[in-house]
């Protein structure tokens, strides 16, 4: 490659500023270049260099220019500390300014944004803003790139640094490369976060995004000014201190100079999408350089030409061909070689600019800068790819051309060839008198080796390995053709390497002097062959050696008799020729888009064909064809071309022996049956076959009776000889089976053999099923015996029945079975699924009596009600029914019974998979009740699960109890939730409640009048917002409660209930949250408002703890229990009221038993001795001290025990003794290990009760709770068919079968494992009030 001045343009000094060229960019289309030359931009036509602007903005020098990558508009900045945007119509559109001088100038490839460095600073700019934002730097900025991706911008320091930012400013990382300021760098466009930089050491650096160093520094030599990676990302241009522009590959390899110029060059861009440079100098001085493209194969590499027209810069396409191997370089270190047959590849890596390429055999040479490198392949397989390094020659050998022989490499240098060994020792040397255009290594006949040489004198000579003189052959009337620097060189093949002895190898050369010449590496003495009228573009031997193809500088093909020297012919319009290695009289040319085939003295055979051709092989293997190996452009195809017009013409020569060689032996052979009788020609071929092994003249004639279409007379030659079968093997070929059955039978009757009539059926079914007589076929089937030899075809038979959808007669089949062939059946039942032939099916599993198949029928059936009947009987098939049942349930949205179905099962895991990802759900979907429900089902599920007591858990246990109280936590919140959500997002709110509402039974009116009481009242509003708020404001909420929604429902009921305490404290709160903007303007209001309120909470609203009297504030920040004595607020979860219950625990001594025993033993002794009192004191008031009565002081101990603080109420037997039934509620759990919960009732005048869930209602409103949702609250459980119904009282009989009580319990079903308590109520899993 070389280049040339596209044009360039040295503009005159203006306003007394220096002309210097800083810096140019092009416009993103390549249509225009622009540079900053002195104190001016200029802006040039990119293709022919004319001015199209002057732009004068700027009162300093210019130091950099940059393009927008939309291409609208670009900038300019200089040393008068001013940047300037410029439209691409060459208009200011602004103008901004640093405290400094400006560096350099980069646009974001991807946005707008412009970056501009100073000494000083960073300043970025883009159209959406007002302002430059700019960042301080601590040291110079040299340089300015981003990324492709316009994420990052990477800048050079002064200090050795890069520094990597981000859009904003930012600094990201930074590399330290060294003391020496980074003057110039460039990201890789292809290869995302590889960083070049030009150091003023002189040195060469690559590094990655992340700081690592990607390769080897290179030392350049010189200081780089300016670097430039080319769009394909593989090269990089760089130019600097030594006036010159080099190219490199995108790793730091030297591949060539690109420009030489007088002064420093300053900047060196690529064009974009056209692939040449500008550059600007020192002196002011602007230049775009292009090259001329030329093709080098091996042959002339390097070579050039010029040309009045801007070309693009495109690199010589090295490479060399030897038969079917052909090697190319490819991105300009590494070397390909391609195998054309096989397409096989295989890359060298040289890690050095290859110049040359040559092969031969097994060699393979590559020349680099300084040594030339020999390859060879690993083994002698002619399909082997495996390349190793043999040798290398350590000297810089400059040559046009590289050939390799099989023990010597040959240089040519325009008139002169030189032959070096392996070793690098120069052995001979021919000097010719014309320029050569060609050269060709070939085996010569015998143990001759011969080189081809045409001369620019028009000589065509051979040069024999063993001959000292060169023989001319033909002598040309014109040049022989070839790449020269004057002319636009077109691609032409590689020197071809095709044989001969070791070390004496032969070169075929042809001159420009039209001279073609013969040279053998062991002979000092060129050889003429022919002697060309023209220069020699290409050359080409026969395979015997005998005839010589030229393609001169004409276009013309010749070819010549080496023996007469006589021109045999001629044609136009060809630009390279090859002859068939293997057929003498055939070779093929390409020109004009054209591919012929000459052969013989027949007319040529054309098709299209794009490219030079370089090689014609045989193709082995095939009936008929050969390969034409094509170079099209810069790559090598393999085209099969037919030849079966060429052999045609000899066969109607009647040259069969041409014929053949034309073909290979498959060919010559179909070619020889052409003509002849080919059934006559089996005949006497299997006639002669028979004979020579002896068989019976009878079985030769009834051959040839058949052959003749008598087939009775050789059936009954056949029978003669002894060959019933052959007869009925024949009939069977030809498809009459009746005939065939009668001569089986007769064979079976002779022999005794049912063999072969079953075979015969066998036939005749595959021949029914052949012809697509389906029917007959199967029934055929079924007639074989069921033995092993045929036991297929019976198979055969059900397949067929199944694919026809033959039902009724595969069912018949089944029915004729024994149930001891499970094969069949099995194979029967599986078609009778897959065909959803239920009955069938059914019909014939229980025939196999498979029992588990058949449950697996009425699962995939979905007969439900048939499986558990089955499986009633089979309970080990418990895991085949219930899975698929429990699927099938949850695919239906029947999630409840498909936990049933998985638990019963035996898959506990999965019962719970399904309740956590329908907990999930419902709190995603804001269904907090349904949420609730959940989590108290998942409670129950671990709390059953504990196995052993409080004072004996193992750790599993312990994991149990921590969920089953996390869990219940939970439900409890977000059931209290679910009120407050509905209060909000509800669109209507209930009415208050009317005290002169008639009463009325009607399902309706009480289902609305209780919903309003309970629900949505104001003061369960105001309850449950306490609560929730004293449960969550320790804690973070659990997702889907918003706090803001319970503090602003809170305030509100604050403000209607006189809490003004308690409201400014919601409001406070609210100010703290992020409110729905509806909101924040009442919130901001009453804000304002409830600061005229007075300070306290109304009095009557304030709680009381009923263990130690302690009136406590409404919202106890620590949480929901008493501020004195801790004792925790037991609340009703309806109205959420505070119950009045006290929790006490039993003397160790006392077991569960013995307390449900001892309760209400001595109740009546108090009354009794009260009436005893009155009597004796006579209407007279009398004061009693008798501290020794036990009894009569047990209250004052309960009592005594409550007013202490943080410690729990513990009774003995006598105060058990003394309590009624109607004041201890009993707290019992599903599980035995877990201990029951005793609470004293401190009300008696409020009836209350316990529910199925554990939790605490005042009886009115659980009973309105029932009637209002059908089912149990909090826990879901389902009423009783006879409603509600009151258990009894203190007054009167005491309840059956307990004794008497003021306990309430509800008829609700509890959950499975709850223990009912008489007069305790119901039971639960929670731990209010104490715990375990």
């Amino acid at each position: 490659m070389r280049t040339v001045v596209a044009w360039q343009e040295t503009p005159p000094e203006k306003d007394g500023v220096r002309n210097v060229c800083y810096d140019l960019c092009f416009k993103p289309d390549g249509a225009h270049l622009v540079a900053g030359v002195g104190n001016r931009v200029l802006i040039y036509d990119a293709v022919d260099g004319d001015l199209l602007h002057a732009l004068k903005g700027h009162k300093d020098s210019v130091y950099c220019v940059a393009y927008s990558c939309n291409g609208k508009r670009f900038a300019s900045g200089g040393a008068d500390n001013t940047v300037i945007i410029w439209t691409s119509k060459a208009e200011g559109i602004l103008k901004y300014t640093h405290n400094e001088s400006i560096q350099a100038m980069s646009y974001n490839p991807v946005s707008q944004q412009l970056a501009s460095a100073t000494a000083g600073d960073l300043g970025l700019w883009s159209p959406e803003q007002k302002s430059v934002a700019k960042h301080k730097v601590s040291s110079r900025i040299c340089c300015l790139a981003w990324t492709v991706d316009g994420n990052f911008l990477a800048m050079g320091s002064f200090d050795g640094s890069v520094s990597i930012r981000d859009k904003a400013g930012s600094e990201k990382s930074r590399i330290e490369s060294g003391a020496s300021p980074v003057w110039c760098l460039a990201w890789n466009p292809v290869e995302p976060g590889v960083l070049a930089m030009g150091c003023l050491d002189g040195i060469l650096k690559f590094y990655t995004l992340t700081g690592q160093q990607k390769s080897k520094d290179r030392d350049l030599g010189f200081d780089p000014l300016s670097l430039s990676f080319f769009s394909s990302g593989e090269y990089i241009a760089v130019s600097g201190t030594d006036k010159n522009v080099q190219l490199y590959t995108r790793d730091g390899t030297f591949l060539t100079q690109i420009a030489s110029r007088d002064s420093w060059v300053w900047a060196v861009r690529p064009r974009p999408k056209y692939n040449f440079v500008g550059l600007g100098c020192e002196n002011g001085s602007i230049a775009t350089y292009q090259s001329i493209h030329s093709t080098v194969h091996g042959l002339y590499q390097d070579r050039y030409a010029y040309h009045d027209q801007m070309a693009e810069l495109i690199f010589s396409t090295v490479h060399g061909l030897y038969q079917d191997r052909y090697a190319y370089r490819d991105q300009m270190t590494d070397v390909i070689i391609q195998h054309l047959i096989t397409e096989q590849k295989v890359r060298i890596k040289c890690k050095d600019y290859v110049k040359k390429i040559a092969v031969y055999k097994d060699k393979l040479a590559v020349q680099l800068p300084n040594k030339i490198i020999i390859y060879e392949l690993a083994s002698q397989d002619d399909l082997d790819m495996h390349y190793q390094s043999a040798t290398k020659i350590h000297q810089k050998l400059e040559c046009n051309l590289l050939v390799v022989t099989s023990s010597h490499v040959i240089l040519c240098q325009e008139k002169k060839l030189q032959l070096y060994s392996f070793e690098g020792v120069k052995e001979r040397e021919w000097v010719l008198d014309s320029v050569i255009r060609y050269i060709k290594v070939a085996s010569a006949p015998y143990v001759l080796r011969a080189f081809l040489v045409g001369l620019k004198s028009r000589a065509i000579l051979t040069i024999c390995v063993d001959n000292p003189f060169p023989i001319q052959l033909i002598k040309h009337t014109v040049f022989i053709r070839c790449p020269v620097p004057n002319l636009v060189p077109r691609p032409q093949h590689p020197p071809q390497v095709v044989g001969g002895p070791l070390r004496r190898e032969g070169l075929l050369v042809g001159l420009k002097s039209g001279a073609i010449l013969k040279i053998f590496v062991d002979n000092p003495f060129p050889i003429q062959l022919i002697k060309h009228t023209a220069s020699v573009r290409c050359l080409d031997l026969s395979a015997s050696r005998n005839k010589l193809a030229v393609v001169d500088e004409n276009a013309n093909v010749l070819v010549y008799n080496l023996i007469t020297k006589e021109l045999v012919f001629e044609e136009k319009n060809a630009n390279s020729v090859a002859w068939n290695s293997d057929f003498e009289d055939m070779f093929c040319y390409s020109g004009n888009g054209m591919l012929s085939i000459k052969t013989g003295d027949f007319p040529l055979h054309q098709q299209k064909l794009q490219g030079f051709v370089v090689g014609f092989k045989e193709l082995q293997g095939f009936v008929v064809g050969f390969k034409i190996f094509c170079l099209h452009y810069v790559s090598m195809q393999t085209i099969d071309v037919p030849q079966s017009a060429s052999m045609y013409r000899y066969l109607e020569r009647k040259d069969f022996d041409n014929a053949y060689k034309a073909m290979n032996l498959e060919i010559a052979r179909k070619a020889f049956i052409r003509i002849r009788d080919v059934r006559h020609v089996e005949l006497v071929n299997r006639t002669e076959l028979g004979r020579k092994h002896g068989m019976p003249e009878s079985l030769l004639m009834a051959e040839i009776m058949a052959y003749q279409g008598r087939y009775q007379e050789a059936a009954r030659l056949y029978t003669q000889g002894g060959s019933v079968d052959k007869a009925m093997e024949m009939f069977s070929d030809l498809r009459q089976f009746d005939e065939a059955k009668k001569w089986a039978e007769e064979y079976a009757r002779t022999k005794g053999d049912n063999v072969q009539v079953q075979e015969l059926i066998n036939k005749q079914a595959e021949w029914s099923e052949e012809i697509k007589n389906y029917e007959s076929a199967a029934e055929m089937y079924i007639k074989l015996d069921t033995s092993e030899m045929y036991i297929n075809k019976y198979d055969r038979a059900i397949a067929i029945l199944a694919r026809h959808s033959w039902w009724d007669k595969l069912i018949n089949v089944v029915r004729a079975m024994d149930r001891s062939e499970t094969r069949n059946l099995t194979m029967c039942a599986t078609h009778f699924r897959r065909a959803s032939e239920y009955n069938f099916a059914k019909e014939t599993l229980l025939k196999m009596d498979d029992t588990k198949a058949l449950i697996s029928l009425y699962v995939e059936e979905s007969k439900w009600e048939d499986a558990f009947l089955l499986l009633h009987a089979h309970p080990e098939c418990k895991e085949e029914v219930y899975l698929p049942y429990a699927k099938y349930l949850a695919s239906n949205d029947r999630f409840d019974e498909a936990r049933t179905a998985y638990q019963r099962g035996g898959f506990p895991d999965l019962a719970t998979k399904i309740l956590e990802q329908l907990t999930h759900n419902a709190v995603m979907e804001n269904r907090f009740q349904d949420a609730s429900f959940y989590f108290y089902q998942l409670s129950m599920e671990a709390l059953k699960a504990i196995d052993s007591p409080p004072h004996a858990m193992s750790m599993e246990d312990r994991r149990l109890l921590d969920r089953f109280s996390e869990l219940y936590d939970k439900a409890e919140i977000y059931y209290a939730y679910d009120i407050i959500h509905s209060s909000v997002t509800s669109p209507f709110k209930a009415p208050d409640p009317d005290p002169y509402l008639p009463q009325t039974s009607h399902p309706s009116t009480l289902f609305n009048v209780s919903r309003a009481l309970l629900t949505s009242h104001p003061s369960t509003l105001f309850n449950v917002s306490r609560f929730l708020l004293m449960r969550l404001l320790t804690r973070e909420p659990p997702v889907g409660v918003s706090m803001a929604n319970i503090v602003y429902i809170l305030s509100k009921q604050a403000m209607q209930e006189g809490a003004y305490k308690l409201a400014r404290f919601a409001y406070n709160k609210l100010q703290t949250l992020v409110l729905p903007s509806a909101w924040q303007a009442e919130v901001d209001l009453q804000s304002i408002l409830v600061r005229s309120r007075p300070f306290s909470d109304s009095e009557d609203l304030l709680p009381v703890c009923y263990r130690c009297s302690t009136t406590n504030p409404l919202l106890n920040t620590q949480g929901d229990y008493c501020i004195n004595c801790g004792a925790p607020f037991i609340r009703s979860f309806v109205t959420f009221e505070h119950l009045p219950l006290v929790e006490f625990e039993l003397s160790p001594d006392i077991t569960d038993e013995d307390a449900e025993r001892l309760l209400g033993e001595d109740a009546g002794i108090d009354s009794v001795r009260r009436s005893q009192q009155q009597q004796q004191q006579q209407g007279a008031n009398v004061l009693l001290l008798d501290e020794n009565d036990q009894i009569h002081n047990i209250d004052d101990a309960f009592t005594a025990q409550q007013m202490i603080p943080n410690s729990s109420v513990r009774v003995d037997r006598a105060i058990l003794r003394r309590m009624k039934n109607s004041e201890v509620i009993t707290r019992s759990w599903p599980n035995p290990n877990i201990p029951n919960q005793f609470f004293r009732v401190m009300d008696l005048e409020v009836p209350l009760m316990v529910g199925c869930c554990g939790h605490f209602y005042e009886q009115d409103e659980y009973e309105m709770a029932g009637f209002e949702k059908g089912f149990a609250p909090f826990s879901h459980e389902a009423l009783k068919p006879e409603g509600l119904v009151r258990q009894g009282s203190d007054s009167g009989e005491p309840d059956t079968p307990g004794k008497g009580g003021m306990g309430v319990h509800m008829p609700i079903e509890p959950p499975t494992g709850f223990k009912s308590v008489r007069a305790a109520g119901g039971q639960s899993a929670r731990r209010t009030g104490g715990g375990f």
